[in-house]
């Protein structure tokens, strides 16, 4: 059930539709870009990741804006994205493909994989910048849901034919994990049979990082 402040949060947020189509918007790339970006912002804080849902909005006196598993995030508005990414692609208009790769990973559900991994695995074509901006724009689904993010991002990184920039970036976004123990000394054997020199000294340095944090969020990496 949605609350009423739900229902007010929906009703004045939760249709970006018309105003991303609206001739006014659409003619300003720059408003247009803003209001797909930031709608994906406010359905990650609000849909998706329930722990800032329950520190930024008043869930414990109003209930939740919207139901935990809010279907029309699903069912509406990543395949929207989804579907804007591909026409663009589609078009070749690499400024509003750099938007739609941005807003879906914003948005930080598992889902938004459905529209990344044909690209991420060669399926199908777009440049090797428009790949890698892929591959940072999981940064979020990393935090969220790192064991989602974790197998798509351990196959990037071990995916020797794989371009060294793509690779990198997907090392980071491995730490974005918190990566076990585990995967840690899984990354570091891989050092031994790896090829390129730039994709190590990533790996090298990101472990030294980890083993040099300190504190509870790292805990984990110990254990």
């Amino acid at each position: 059930m949605i609350t009423l402040l739900g229902y007010i949060f929906i009703s004045f947020v939760f249709f970006p539709q018309e105003l991303v189509k609206d001739k006014k918007t659409t003619i300003q790339p720059f408003l247009n870009s803003t209001a797909v970006l930031s709608f994906s912002d406010i359905l990650r804080e609000v849909a998706v990741n329930n722990q800032s849902s329950k520190l930024r909005y008043p869930v414990y006196i109003s209930g939740r804006m919207v139901p935990k598993n809010f279907r029309p995030l699903t069912e509406k508005y990543i395949p929207y994205l989804g579907k804007e990414l591909q026409k663009a692609i589609n078009e070749g208009d690499s400024p509003k493909i750099q938007v739609y790769i941005r807003a879906l990973g914003k948005i930080a559900h598992p889902d938004i994989l459905h529209y990344f991994e044909p690209y991420l695995e060669g399926q199908k074509d777009i440049s090797n910048y428009q790949r890698l901006l892929m591959v940072t724009a999981l940064k979020h689904l990393a935090n969220l849901y790192p064991d989602v993010a974790t197998p798509v991002l351990l196959s990037l990184y071990e995916n020797l034919g794989e371009d060294r920039e793509i690779r990198t970036a997907a090392v980071f976004m491995i730490m974005e994990t918190n990566p076990s123990a585990n995967i840690l000394q899984r990354m570091a054997e891989f050092t031994n049979i790896d090829t390129s020199k730039q994709v190590i000294a990533a790996v090298v340095s990101a472990i030294t990082s980890a083993a040099n944090l300190q504190g509870s969020h790292t805990q984990q990496m110990y254990v």
